[in-house]
């Protein structure tokens, strides 16, 4: 589970003080998006799936705007892989499902108001949040423009948004968009904004979905497709195992992030 705040891409679930994390393109041949460092968990019921979620939303950067007195200021991601139990003969099944909660699209101006109206010395921060949040979503509307038109390069490297789905966006995939908007006439401009990029959005086609199926072993077979990411670790350093517990990917030592 990570934040992208003003472009940093930070680990909501490690412990400590929020570090910015490296992200880079995957060896040639392998593709993918690594991310060393990501703290990763094992989770086997709700309760610990309730337990993640709860720290990684006690990390997450928010702050008081004129439009939201509890508005996130970063875009979070959270990847959770599932995988079938298979037969002793049979080979399982495995699915990644990248659930994002996008920062909400806001006037500069309004960004700030609510601070200089208290005197509060953070209103650049705001403002510059609220900058860096509307770049990334113009550029998550690129790629989609792309998407859509099916031109042959998509910018996916305009911004840690795009770079971080662009495993969510590839051939094959499933996307689903919900939109929360304000009903309030103040926000008139933002509302309309959101529902013509939904707009937008729905009119991409990402090609039909794609099973794969695990073999035995555990390797993934692609069934005449290159596998493009690690499909139990899209983001992960490739050639570290996973084990039970919290764990941090590129650490050799597990993290107790329930006590």
């Amino acid at each position: 589970m990570v934040e992208i705040y003003n472009e940093a891409v930070r680990d909501l679930l490690a412990p400590g003080p929020p570090e910015r994390l490296a992200v880079r393109q995957g060896p040639a041949g392998q593709g993918g998006i690594q991310v060393a460092g990501l703290t990763y968990w094992d989770v086997p019921n709700l309760e610990t799936l309730h337990q993640m979620l709860s720290l990684g939303r006690s990390n997450r950067a928010t702050a008081a705007t004129a439009m939201n007195q509890h508005s996130s200021r970063s875009h979070a991601l959270v990847t959770l892989t599932l995988q079938a139990a298979s037969s002793p003969r049979g080979s399982g099944t495995t699915g990644t499902l990248h659930l994002v909660d996008l920062a909400g699209s806001e006037r500069a101006r309004k960004a700030g108001a609510v601070c200089r109206a208290r005197g509060d010395t953070h209103d650049a921060q705001r403002l510059r949040e609220a900058r860096t949040i509307n770049r990334s979503l113009l550029a998550l509307g690129g790629v989609m423009t792309a998407l859509r038109a099916r031109r042959p390069h998509v910018p996916f490297r305009d911004s840690q948004l795009t770079r971080l789905l662009q495993p969510a966006l590839g051939p094959g995939a499933t996307a689903v968009l919900l939109l929360q908007i304000s009903t309030r006439p103040e926000d008139l401009g933002e509302t309309v904004c959101s529902l013509k990029f939904a707009e937008r959005v729905g009119r991409v086609e990402l090609g039909p979905a794609r099973r794969r199926r695990t073999r035995r072993s555990g390797t993934p077979s692609s069934h005449g497709h290159a596998a493009h990411w690690d499909p139990l670790h899209p983001y992960a350093v490739p050639g570290k195992p996973c084990q039970p517990g919290p764990r941090r990917l590129g650490s050799g030592s597990p993290e107790d992030l329930l006590s």
